[in-house]
C-alpha cells in the first residue's frame, strides 16, 4: 500500500464508523519511531490546532519516557547478564583454586617422595661402596650399569674402561 492509499482508506473507516475527527500523533525519540497514538471523536471541532500541539508536546514526553522505560529494561538484562557471568566465573575460579590446591598438595608429596627416594639412593650407595665385597647392577641383556667403588679400587679401572663390561 502507498502512504496515500493508507491514509485514505484510515480516514474513510474511521469516517465510515461516524468518527468526525481522526488524528495520529508519532511516537518518536529522534529518528526512532516507538508507536503512534490515534485519537477518535464523533463530535465536530472538539480538536483545535492548539490541542495537537499540546497532543503532540504529550507524546513527546511519552516518547521519552518509553524509550526511557526500554532502556531500563535492557540495562536491566544486560545487568543480569553480567551477574550471571559474574557468578559463573566465580565458581570457576573457586574450582580452579581448589584444583590449584589439590596439585599443590600433589607436588608437596611428590618432593617429599623424591627426596625420601634421594636419601635411600644415597643410604645404598655409601652402604654399597663401603662393603668389602665387589657389587654391581646389570641389565638383563647382561650390560652392566653400575659398578661399587671397589671395583675401581681393586682393578684401577676408571668408570669409563668399565662402562658396559670393561
Amino acid at each position: 500500500m502507498t502512504d496515500a492509499y493508507r491514509q485514505a482508506r484510515t480516514r474513510n473507516r474511521c469516517n465510515g464508523e461516524g468518527y468526525e475527527f481522526v488524528a495520529l500523533i508519532a511516537l518518536r525519540v529522534g529518528e526512532e519511531r516507538l508507536g503512534l497514538l490515534q485519537f477518535n471523536d464523533r463530535r465536530k471541532g472538539q480538536f483545535s490546532p492548539e490541542n495537537i500541539l499540546v497532543w503532540e508536546r504529550l507524546a513527546d514526553y511519552l516518547a521519552v519516557a518509553l524509550s526511557k522505560a526500554q532502556a531500563d529494561e535492557s540495562l536491566q538484562t544486560a545487568h543480569e547478564n553480567l551477574q550471571l557471568q559474574s557468578e559463573e566465573l566465580q565458581t570457576q575460579s573457586e574450582e580452579i583454586q581448589a584444583q590449584n590446591e589439590e596439585l599443590r598438595a600433589q607436588s608437596n608429596e611428590l618432593h617429599k617422595a623424591y627426596r625420601i627416594l634421594q636419601e635411600s639412593e644415597e643410604r645404598f650407595r655409601t652402604m654399597a661402596n663401603t662393603i668389602p665385597q665387589l657389587a654391581w647392577i646389570a641389565y638383563p641383556d647382561g650390560y652392566i650399569c653400575w659398578y661399587n667403588e671397589r671395583w675401581y679400587i681393586l682393578y684401577r679401572y676408571s668408570p669409563e674402561h668399565m662402562e658396559g663390561g670393561g
